[in-house]
């Protein structure tokens, strides 16, 4: 008996360490990568609120502010000049994206960008939301590999992104 126990406790621990590291969790996340991550520096609006008073961080405020911050930064990096399309158009049609999805919270992540603009169009009676959709429309093409847009034509595209999601801040929600 004791010579089965202890069989049985040397295969367990070898099993285990077999398989350890093997979990895959059920929840996924999105990763970064080292060359996203910067440090906040001086002048960062990030660290002023540009006028705003003390917006709490999940109110439409907070993330109206994030999302123009974040598409400065995407233009900052220059993708669109270093022949980055893709990755430029991800993170702009993203970035907004994401700011349209914290407007609503019935409005997820699960929703494809036309179900999102359709949304988003009867909310707001279909104003200024034109550009919009073009701008949302051409990223999707993009990040699909139909389309290469010379740098001018994606810093227009990016231009009518910001001017929508700037403009945003007087709609009614």
């Amino acid at each position: 008996m004791r010579q089965a126990r202890r069989i049985e406790l040397r295969t367990r621990g070898m099993v285990e360490s077999l398989f350890s590291g093997e979990y895959h969790s059920v929840f996924k996340g999105r990763g970064l990568e080292f060359s996203d991550v910067r440090w906040l520096g001086v002048g960062d609006r990030r660290m002023e609120t540009a006028g705003v008073e003390a917006a709490s961080v999940d109110s439409p405020e907070s993330c109206w502010l994030e999302a123009l911050d974040e598409l400065d930064r995407v233009l900052e990096l220059g993708l669109h000049t270093q022949g980055r399309m893709h990755e430029f158009y991800t993170r702009s049609s993203g970035t907004v994206r994401t700011y349209i999805e914290s407007l609503d919270p019935t409005w997820c992540s699960s929703l494809t960008s036309t179900e999102l603009m359709a949304r988003l169009e009867a909310q707001i009676n279909g104003r200024a939301s034109r550009g919009l959709r073009a701008a949302m429309w051409i990223a999707e093409i993009v990040k699909f590999g139909c389309l290469r847009p010379d740098r001018v034509t994606a810093e227009k595209h990016w231009r009518a992104l910001r001017d929508w999601t700037h403009a945003s801040r007087g709609l009614d929600w």
